[in-house]
């Protein structure tokens, strides 16, 4: 069985997509240049969540679902 990416909440604005909850941590980590413990962050799998819309910086919005069938390796997506 081969694990799938999952959009992660990290905290209470910033959204990645991951294998684990760890791997979210630590690509929030890398992004911000932090060291945060899975203690300091709340995470959320929002692989339930993908009709959840976002408001995109250029304009218009996407769908949480349409922004991961483009994302093909852990990465952090966006924040607010």
């Amino acid at each position: 069985m081969t694990e799938q990416l999952r959009p992660f909440e990290v905290g209470d604005c910033d959204i990645v997509a991951a294998y684990s909850k760890e791997q979210a941590l630590t690509l929030l980590n890398e992004y911000y240049g932090d060291n945060f413990t899975l203690e300091d962050m709340d995470i959320t799998d929002l692989s339930d969540d993908l009709d959840r819309k976002f408001h995109l910086e250029e304009g218009g919005a996407e769908t949480l679902g349409e922004l991961m069938s483009r994302v093909y390796k852990p990465q952090y997506l966006f924040g607010w």
